[in-house]
């Protein structure tokens, strides 16, 4: 089975924002539980069909120059696409609103919340170190470039697949995520357990975002 971890820079938060500018991925290809491999990551710049953004060059420092005689990233999905069961990406919502696939979805993101709520958080640079993945340290020089961070998420996987299966994967990336804490407001850091019911109900008529709302709802049941 080989599932690919990717992960995309962009000109901005949603489609409607700008195009892709980076697709990079790396790939976790499983022969048994025992013989896992995660594959060198791979880059491709795109042209995203607009001028980036500052705001968007200060996060991933891809400009205008770099990208004007790249192909669209029409062109480069079709290589993406090609040969795999699965995709991965962590915080995979904002990949889905990209990549349109009836393959799987896996959200390490979600996984990671469900299976490592004691992590001191779930970014994936933060899970790297708190989990200390063994990643070849050439190919994660920069952060938020789209090939570093997809290979780092495709470590994050096989690590997780020692305690979880990919059916039991999917099934937790199909639903928002019940987090272990709020990290937000004078109770952002109690066991969920102990956030008064009152607060609870308060978030329900917020604007949050569906993994708060389903966890405040999940605890208003208990």
């Amino acid at each position: 089975m080989i599932v690919r971890c990717v992960d995309l820079e962009t000109c901005g938060l949603t489609p409607e924002d700008g195009g892709i500018v980076q697709v990079g991925w790396s790939d976790v290809i499983i022969e048994n539980e025992k013989n896992i491999a995660v594959t060198a990551p791979v880059s491709r710049l795109c042209n995203p069909g607009c001028p980036i953004p500052p705001t968007a060059s200060a996060v991933h420092h891809w400009v205008d120059f770099d990208v004007v005689d790249k192909p669209p990233s029409s062109e480069v999905f079709n290589e993406l696409m090609d040969g795999v069961d699965a995709f991965c990406a962590h915080n995979a919502k904002f990949e889905r609103q990209f990549i349109k696939t009836d393959k799987p979805f896996i959200c390490t993101y979600k996984v990671a919340v469900y299976h490592a709520s004691q992590a001191p958080s779930h970014s994936l640079q933060v899970l790297r170190y708190w989990l200390k993945l063994a990643v070849n340290p050439s190919f994660v020089l920069l952060p938020h470039r789209a090939d570093s961070d997809a290979y780092v998420c495709a470590h994050l996987l096989a690590r997780m697949l020692a305690k979880i299966s990919i059916e039991e994967m999917i099934d937790i990336s199909s639903r928002p995520a019940l987090l272990p804490k709020l990290r937000f407001g004078k109770h952002g850091e109690l066991p969920l357990a102990r956030v008064p019911k009152d607060y609870l109900r308060w978030i329900l008529t917020q604007d949050f975002d569906e993994d708060v709302k389903y966890t405040a709802n999940h605890y208003l049941k208990l």
